[in-house]
């Protein structure tokens, strides 16, 4: 590492020092738990990396493990009756099921290279992008871990789970455990070829029709016509609808060209009559119909917990974070998922 650079990195630890009220130990390491007001603040910009996580519920929390905070609309709430026909019963305003939360340990350690620091000596924001490389992945990666987390194992093994699956347990997961019959797999859809002609029937003529029947048949009926809900997916499920309408444009007049050229703008894009929300590394050929409120990550107060050491030997530094975490579902009658969507009935690919 440069001279230069030594000091950058000298003046970012001492920033860290000063926001944490943490003491440098003799070997020049740095490690401390974050306050609450850095443990947001840290929070906050990673939410202001994705938008994902600007659009769900990203809570604090004390209990490492207790019942769920019950955010959103629950079931009904209104009744009749008096007195005189009986005890009138109340009813919760919030979801109130046996499923708790837990949060488990997540680390997110990483290393930079001294040739990666020494490269952006020469930046005016060094430590801007230390903090931004670092909080980026981090958020990218906790949307990896709602959308494809099975379970927390005791030590992760990324070579054997490349999508983060033994990290945490994820949203999609929690539907298959706890709510199994909102989860529909393994329903053909009619295939199309590059010019929107069906090539191989299925169960459901298109996917809107697929998902359409789902959630009118297996959401808790007053949350069938919430106007909050979506659809979340991933681009390849998108691509299956609406790459055949884009490459057939060339062959429809003028009119009907302009109205599907709309219809393919992002803002646009709809599944089973719903806003289709496109995220990063939502597994192929499935959908999530729910609310975004809905979904939640739960952090633990008082586990945010970082170590930073100037890894000589090896070239570089490393930082060690870690905090406890967990991904909850509000209320699974708010949603299903569908996934393993096979394409046509004749056992070919897409």
């Amino acid at each position: 590492m440069k001279n230069k650079t030594r000091q950058q990195f000298n003046d970012w630890k001492q920033g860290q020092l000063d926001a944490s009220g943490a003491v440098e130990s003799g070997n020049g390491a740095l490690q401390f738990t974050a306050s609450a007001s850095v443990a947001q603040t840290v929070v906050n910009k990673m939410q202001d990396s994705a938008d994902l996580l600007r659009r769900i519920n990203v809570v604090e929390v004390d209990a490492q493990q207790a019942d769920k905070l019950g955010l959103g609309a629950s079931s009904p709430i209104a009744s009749t009756g008096t007195n005189a026909t009986g005890r009138r019963d109340p009813h919760s305003v919030f979801t109130l099921d046996e499923n708790g939360y837990r949060c488990e340990q997540v680390n997110t350690d990483t290393f930079i290279s001294f040739d990666q620091l020494d490269a952006w000596s020469g930046l005016d924001d060094f430590a801007g992008r230390i903090d931004s490389q670092i909080i980026t992945r981090q958020a990218l990666d906790r949307i990896m871990i709602g959308f494809h987390g099975i379970t927390h194992t005791a030590r992760s093994n990324i070579e054997k789970n490349p999508l983060l699956q033994d990290v945490n347990t994820g949203w999609l997961q929690h539907y298959r455990e706890h709510s199994p019959q909102r989860v529909i797999s393994g329903v053909s859809v009619s295939r199309r070829n590059r010019d929107n002609v069906i090539e191989s029937s299925g169960d459901y003529g298109t996917v809107d029709s697929l998902i359409l029947d789902a959630y009118k048949a297996v959401l808790d009926p007053w949350f069938v016509d919430s106007e909050d809900l979506v659809v979340i997916c991933g681009r390849s499920l998108l691509s299956q609808k609406y790459f055949p309408l884009v490459n057939g444009l060339g062959n429809v007049a003028t009119p009907t060209k302009e109205l599907l050229s709309w219809l393919m703008l992002a803002e646009n894009q709809t599944l089973g009559g719903l806003p289709a929300y496109e995220v990063p590394f939502f597994p192929d050929n499935a959908a999530l119909v729910t609310t975004f409120e809905n979904l939640s990550f739960y952090w633990q107060t008082g586990t945010d917990r970082r170590r930073v050491e100037d890894e000589s030997i090896y070239n570089r530094i490393a930082v060690y974070d870690s905090r406890n975490e967990a991904y909850v579902v509000e209320d699974y009658g708010s949603g299903c998922l569908l996934e393993n969507i096979v394409w046509g009935s004749d056992g070919k690919s897409e």
